[in-house]
């Protein structure tokens, strides 16, 4: 993190399952009143074209088990209906792939790809799906949420 300052907050997610995200803000914020929530920024044109930058994913016990890559991963299985294509498609290794699904298979303690049978195809079981769908929905409502706080901060000009 350069230039800029963080802060992490952690959301309940249910289930023993956590969502960390933290955002990161160009210049150099102040408190005001002693919350640390509120921000005021000098009048500098640098700060007028700032932007919230954020990444998200969810974990459980400390481990990841869904975030922007296995987003990408689960997209490609379902384009390309195969692990090793989609690794390729993602310039990845086969085992890292596979690491990274069979990780998240453990932790949330269900499956997440099936084998299509005869034709020998991989395909998102109906969980994967649905996890793939949720998080790209609470993705969109939190960026969607965050254009706006920052347009009426002041911050994105655009």
């Amino acid at each position: 993190m350069t230039g800029g300052a963080s802060r992490k907050h952690r959301l309940a997610g249910g289930a023993g399952r956590a969502i960390m995200f933290g955002f990161f803000l160009a210049g150099k914020p102040r408190p005001v009143g002693g919350k640390l929530h509120k921000w005021t920024f000098s009048k500098n044109p640098r700060i007028d074209a700032m932007k919230i930058r954020y990444k998200i994913w969810l974990e459980k016990d400390g481990k990841v088990i869904f975030g922007k890559g296995r987003d990408e991963m689960f997209r490609a299985i379902l384009e390309c209906k195969s692990l090793q294509a989609a690794a390729k498609e993602l310039k990845m290794s086969y085992r890292a792939a596979w690491g990274r699904l069979k990780a998240s298979e453990e932790r949330l303690g269900i499956k997440l790809v099936e084998s299509d049978g005869a034709k020998k195809s991989l395909r998102l079981t109906a969980e994967a799906r649905e996890l793939l769908e949720q998080y790209e929905q609470f993705e969109k409502e939190l960026n969607d949420f965050l254009q706006k706080k920052s347009k009426a901060l002041g911050w994105d000009k655009n």
